[in-house]
């Protein structure tokens, strides 16, 4: 970031930053995962993720499509759409500790018949606290 960047700029690409890194997370994709599509360096994606560095706008729309997120849900438009998408909804859960360190557990988990197997019991525990 530049300078002469005004407090807004700052505070709008440390925001775009925040929000990028947690879809990634909410998906489970890496940082080099997401560096590998958007074809820049790791290094790149972990300044834009602190909002060190501005995005150009192609790699912005790349990185929303790689992450299934809607662009203005990144960017923090607040519109009726975005409110209701499943990323806004997460990133409202995401300011919960115990959630945030669940889904960093979740991560590390790559066998496919264990993670199924802790979806079934979260899900046969909500079930018995209904």
């Amino acid at each position: 970031m530049s300078r002469n960047a005004t407090r807004n700029e700052k505070t709008f690409y440390t925001s775009l930053g925040r929000n990028i890194a947690l879809a990634r997370k909410v998906i489970g994709k890496s940082q080099i995962e997401l560096a590998d599509h958007v074809e820049v360096s790791f290094q790149q994606v972990q300044k834009w993720e602190k909002g060190t560095n501005r995005i150009p706008v192609h790699e912005l729309t790349l990185i929303a499509s790689h992450l299934e997120a809607p662009l203005s849900q990144l960017i923090g438009v607040d519109d009726a759409e975005a409110a209701d998408s499943p990323l806004h909804e997460l990133i409202e859960q995401l300011s919960n500790k115990d959630l945030r360190q669940i889904l960093k557990a979740w991560s590390a988990i790559k066998d496919p018949k264990m993670r199924a197997a802790i979806v079934d019991f979260v899900n046969s525990l909500a079930a018995i606290s209904r």
